[in-house]
């Protein structure tokens, strides 16, 4: 039996999905974004306002909780103040009071969790992207698209 092959199309769907990385990485990788970058500046903070719809997960319970970003905040943990107890306290100090952990970056932005009334502030050293979501193309950058390409064509068909 002879196949033509020039009749063969091929319509493959390409469906990337975020990986299972801390959010600083994807940060690093999607922006250039690190220690040295003010990400409190207004044009960056623009930028990972596109983190909102993003799931993903804690790190520092012993029962993590897995959510969607709603927004990033424009003021660093040590800057985001509330009531513990009656006691006024920051992101930053309540990480170190009530998990032993000194964040290695309090100036930097936190994600928003909860609706206005209930807002809850989580440093971005403390989550991961939560694997198997999709990636929605129209947030992919020349990179990430070039990536796929890549990928893609390097795919055997036969």
């Amino acid at each position: 039996m002879v196949v033509n092959l020039k009749m063969l199309q091929i319509d493959a769907k390409i469906s990337p999905f975020y990986t299972k990385w801390s959010l600083l990485e994807y940060i690093h990788s999607k922006w250039g974004l690190g220690a040295n970058d003010d990400l409190l500046s207004a044009d960056i903070n623009a930028e990972l306002q596109q983190l909102r719809g993003i799931y993903v997960r804690t790190t520092h319970k012993t029962i993590n909780d897995v959510f969607r970003i709603r927004s990033v905040s424009i003021v660093g943990a040590n800057q985001i103040t509330f009531d513990v107890y009656g006691a006024r306290t920051n992101v930053a100090d309540y990480f170190r009071t009530r998990y032993n952990r000194d964040l290695n970056f309090p100036h930097f932005p936190c994600v928003i969790k909860g609706p206005d009334d209930k807002q809850e502030f989580f440093p971005l050293e403390v989550l991961m992207i939560e694997k198997g979501q999709k990636f929605p193309k129209t947030k992919m950058n020349s990179k990430q698209v070039f990536i796929i390409l890549v990928s893609f064509s390097n795919t055997c068909f036969f």
